[in-house]
């Protein structure tokens, strides 16, 4: 495991939230716990995960709700402030941006609607899912977040094979394409799109 870092630069009105997200001890359990979590999904050869050697939590105001650089994960203190009580929420949004720091990348090529996907997949996997969440089966496949979560999770229940994993690993050390899909389901990703559609 990483060194853990914690960082907070939050306003006076938001100062309550601090022992609430950063309780003591308790938080780099958690951290810890929801690492395993989101490594176990994307990876199944230890080989394949990138080396982090400090891992960064922090606390700041800005608008939205949290955003991942490199390995500093940055949560918005104005959108904790109104659902501070959630603790579910928070851990949601932490494995979410976790992903950020762990998976890999297609060499910078992979569409940030995968990527995204990719991160609400685990958040799904990880049994933490919001309550606005729902089953997008319009648009297209990689319109990111949920909506490709989902879709994600259905091809890999079908495939009846560690998808997202093998796609994870797949993009360590090569650029992204779409054809990939069809190489390790043996359907292209349009074929699986319109059976998502119709299930």
């Amino acid at each position: 495991m990483s060194e853990l870092q914690f960082v907070v630069d939050v306003p006076e009105e938001h100062a309550y939230l601090i022992p609430l997200v950063f309780s003591g001890s308790q938080v780099s359990s958690l951290i810890r716990d929801l690492n395993s979590i989101v490594l176990s999904l994307l990876y199944s050869d230890e080989r394949f995960i990138p080396r982090v050697n400090k891992l960064t939590i922090g606390l700041k105001h800005f608008k939205g709700v949290a955003f991942t650089s490199g390995s500093a994960v940055m949560l918005s203190s104005e959108y904790f402030d109104h659902i501070y009580t959630q603790s579910k929420e928070l851990h949601g949004v932490l494995v979410h941006e976790l992903v950020h720091v762990w998976q890999s990348n297609g060499q910078n090529t992979l569409e940030s609607g995968v990527i995204e996907g990719i991160a609400d997949y685990v958040r799904l996997k990880a049994g933490l899912v919001p309550s606005h969440w729902k089953q997008i089966k319009t648009g297209k496949w990689n319109a990111g977040y949920n909506a490709t979560g989902y879709f994600l999770d259905f091809v890999q229940n079908q495939a009846k094979i560690p998808f997202v994993q093998q796609l994870n690993e797949t993009m360590w050390n090569q650029p992204w394409d779409p054809s990939i899909i069809e190489k390790m389901t043996g359907k292209s990703v349009e074929v699986w799109w319109d059976l998502y559609q119709k299930s």
